[in-house]
């Protein structure tokens, strides 16, 4: 009896539910909410809608810690009984524009529940975005949309600028043949053949240290990563604030990640890093900051391959956008450029430099830029 009362209540509750989303969408509530208002029910909702659950630490970490303390902009959409079915956040961060410091805000959060997408509501949330008084204050918005939100920000005035690329060294193969070469003894060589070719396909294995330059470990970002942001040349491009303050706090206080760091010096100044994670046996490529000039990149890049090389890994990830200011030619490491579905889509409200704003080239995206 307790089953079949259950089972009308489910019944019940799906036919209001359907019945709901068959009506006008003009009763669906669109608001824009202050942080401490919203946090404690967006957790909630994000919780029941993603598979990485995440606590209210990590919201204070992501929202409200940045070194500038600029709170964000979040969109809810509620159904008619007051529970939230959709929602996006808009978080302001520093950018350099040309040597200009400014405010460009980063897209993410972007969430409907299962039962109300194909409904327009994501569309709807971008076009109320970009209306609040709050959003027209910053020069620009950006996201590196999944392919469903992807196209309706395409819908509501939001276009794309450039892609995200993905590279991949292969270190050690034997993991990725070993479920199709059964035999142990035979994957064991055919392994020790293959890796053997990959090391002599890449360019580190035979470069030597160079006079004056090394490369070490970082336990910390200490002034020295001031410096070096100081004197990279970033005119004509677009660069999220890569300072000691919010490297620290970017990577450093991550409350769920263990990031790492690795610095070329020339004798004892600082001239380029690559910050890194490691997840099983893969190494991810977060971050990537050099003097300007393609020496330093081709250096830094071969000391941190023979440095990582000692870590036990199978692969390394490195994914960024196409720009003007990165222009190693990563085939020479034995990197293979792989399919990636992430994209950089822009709003700009800026007429003024609405060109050079739109120029995905003049953009510097790595994986640590996109939203976290």
């Amino acid at each position: 009896m307790a089953k079949k009362y259950f089972g009308q209540q489910e019944d019940l509750a799906r036919y209001h539910t359907e019945f709901e989303m068959n009506m006008p969408l003009s009763h669906i509530k669109l608001s824009s909410r202050k942080y401490h208002e919203v946090i404690n029910d967006l957790t909630a909702f994000m919780n029941s809608n993603r598979e990485i659950k995440r606590d209210i630490n990590y919201y204070n970490w992501k929202y409200m810690q940045r070194p500038h303390r600029l709170g964000p902009i979040i969109i809810t959409t509620e159904n008619n009984h007051g529970e939230i079915i959709g929602s996006l956040s808009l978080i302001p961060h520093h950018f350099m524009i040309n040597n200009v410091m400014d405010r460009i805000g980063i897209l993410g959060d972007i969430a409907v529940t299962n039962m109300w997408r194909r409904h327009g509501i994501g569309q709807r949330m971008f076009r109320y975005l970009l209306e609040a008084e709050e959003a027209k204050t910053l020069r620009a918005n950006f996201v590196m949309p999944n392919e469903a939100a992807a196209n309706a920000l395409a819908q509501s005035n939001w276009m794309t600028i450039n892609n995200m690329e993905k590279y991949v060294k292969l270190i050690d193969v034997e993991k990725r043949i070993g479920n199709i070469i059964k035999s142990r003894w035979l994957l064991k060589i055919i392994a020790i053949i293959l890796n053997h070719a990959l090391k002599a396909l890449t360019i580190e294995t035979y470069m030597t240290s160079v006079v004056g330059y090394s490369g070490e470990a970082a336990n910390e970002f200490d002034e020295q990563f001031d410096i070096l942001w100081n004197s990279v040349d970033k005119s004509g491009m677009i660069f999220g604030v890569r300072n000691k303050r919010y490297l620290t706090w970017r990577y450093a206080n991550h409350p769920a990640k263990i990031y790492k760091i690795f610095m070329l010096k020339q004798k004892s100044r600082l001239c380029g890093y690559i910050v890194y994670h490691i997840n099983n046996d893969s190494c991810y490529i977060d971050d990537v900051l050099f003097l300007n000039g393609r020496s330093l990149q081709f250096y830094l890049f071969v000391y941190f391959l023979k440095y990582i090389k000692s870590s036990n890994i199978t692969e390394i990830i490195l994914t960024m956008n196409n720009n003007d200011y990165f222009n190693l030619p990563l085939i020479l490491f034995g990197f293979i450029k792989r399919p990636n579905k992430w994209n950089i889509m822009v709003s700009v409200d800026d007429k003024k430099n609405i060109d050079h704003l739109l120029n995905g080239r003049s953009w510097y995206i790595t994986q640590g830029d996109k939203d976290t």
